[in-house]
């Protein structure tokens, strides 16, 4: 019940990740095959697809078959991702039978704050964070990001639906698509997450009303919203996980 990338196939893609190492610039047809056998190991390892993007986007930049182009630090981010990971990893991804876990037992999240199983968290966003200006959409995003950090060891080989209140954060979990830079590095850091514990995501919506996570991410700003966390305290048995300040910085460079 696992799919694998073949030893000799694996073996092809390390050497030619490493004879890119050195280059500053690459030919249509050099890119292409690269593409071509990372295209390969995504049908494994399905997160991979998004550390392939930049990679496409350099290859839209040829204006002609035989020309060569300039290979930029966010190309390389690309190659990075792939040698961090397949260091780490044997090529073999388990085959997900078990049903989808029903969204209120898993995780909710509704800003800075979330619940899983018998465990939430909430915590107001770090100063720095604040100062970026971002979008409510890259808040939110980045609630999944803490979340993830903080329960990814409970959720290896799992399939987890993961509920929002926010439309626009559930399109950008399930499709891995976005044009805002902070938004990408939020999904590749899922992404990596998913692709090293071996666990599926999805995310469903719902409405503001059902989230049971507006409480934990706003017991911060009222009275109200914390005697409501108390009553998941006691109604429910979950209890608080606390949130280090590092957990909102992400940890790899691409």
């Amino acid at each position: 019940m696992t799919i694998a990338v073949p030893t000799a196939k694996l073996t092809q893609i390390h050497e030619e990740l490493s004879n890119w190492d050195n280059r500053s610039s690459c030919s249509r047809t050099e890119l292409q095959s690269l593409i071509g056998l990372l295209s390969y190991v995504s049908n494994c390892v399905r997160p991979g697809r998004l550390f392939i993007s930049r990679m496409l986007s350099t290859l839209r930049t040829f204006s002609a078959k035989h020309s060569r182009t300039r290979i930029d630090a966010e190309f390389r981010k690309d190659l990075l991702w792939w040698k961090t990971f397949l260091q780490d990893n044997n090529g073999v991804s388990i085959i997900h039978t078990q049903p989808w876990f029903p969204p209120d037992t898993v995780v909710c999240l509704s800003g800075c704050g979330g619940v899983s199983v018998t465990q939430f968290f909430h915590s107001p966003f770090p100063q720095h964070i604040i100062n970026m200006g971002l979008s409510i959409n890259a808040l939110e995003l980045l609630a999944v990001v803490v979340a993830l950090k903080l329960w990814f060891h409970t959720w290896c080989g799992l399939c987890l639906q993961i509920t929002s209140d926010n439309t626009t954060t559930v399109a950008l979990i399930n499709s891995h698509r976005t044009h805002s830079d902070f938004e990408l590095s939020s999904l590749r850091e899922i992404a990596y997450f998913q692709a090293r514990f071996e666990f599926n995501l999805w995310a469903v919506h719902i409405p503001g009303r059902s989230n049971v996570a507006d409480a934990p991410s706003s017991s911060h700003l009222s009275g109200i919203y914390k005697s409501r966390v108390e009553e998941l305290e006691s109604n429910f048995g979950i209890s608080e996980v606390v949130v280090p300040q590092e957990t909102f910085q992400f940890i790899h460079p691409w």
